[in-house]
């Protein structure tokens, strides 16, 4: 009888390994923007100015301010800016209804009695009749002139962040009677993407 030795049938190589994979999540910035006034007709939102204590409108040769709310809401951390101009091929007058009169758009730096007579302007801090800075509204697309940032950040807003705005209108002597409109337009952009964002 022959002896048979046993050989293994296998190499001497590694029976397990263990290596790693890198798991990436990329998030994209949002940013979500609600502008309320204080009055909403038919769905559209209104900031009523001409009202005051006494007759409930405004009277020739008075002023008065309103004041509605801007909240943004975002997750980017560098956070975002919020610009404040008329609304694309629109101007920047609150217009009479019927007649030609007008509203221009003026500044001040000493609150709503401090508008020359006719025009209206925009701020974002406090004002009262005597104190704080309106601005004139820029022409949709113009921001090399007055002062077009009504916000800007450095922080992500993951909870939303309300900012206050107020519209003073000084109505002239001889204003005519009746409604007159316009329309603001706020654009929020999330500051990471400013870059990218064109008027």
């Amino acid at each position: 009888m022959v002896a048979v030795s046993s050989v293994a049938l296998y190499g001497a190589g590694a029976v397990s390994q263990t290596d790693t994979t890198k798991v990436t999540v990329s998030i994209a910035p949002v940013l979500s923007m609600v502008v309320t006034g204080n009055a909403d007709v038919s769905g559209e939102k209104i900031l009523n100015v001409s009202k005051d204590e006494t007759d409930g409108e405004l009277a020739p040769g008075a002023a008065a301010f309103a004041s509605g709310t801007v909240t943004v809401t975002t997750n980017d951390m560098s956070g975002y800016t919020t610009y404040i101009t008329a609304v694309e091929g629109g101007d920047t007058e609150l217009k009479h209804s019927s007649a030609s009169d007008s509203f221009t758009t003026g500044g001040s730096t000493a609150g709503v009695n401090g508008l020359a007579k006719g025009t209206w302007g925009w701020a974002k801090g406090e004002i009262s009749a005597n104190s704080g800075t309106l601005y004139a509204l820029n022409e949709y697309g113009v921001t090399n002139t007055g002062t077009p940032i009504f916000n800007t950040t450095s922080a992500a807003a993951p909870n939303g962040e309300s900012t206050n705005f107020y519209i003073g209108v000084r109505a002239k002597d001889n204003q005519m009677a009746g409604v007159y409109t316009g329309k603001v337009l706020f654009t929020s952009v999330c500051n990471s993407a400013l870059s990218q964002y064109e008027w």
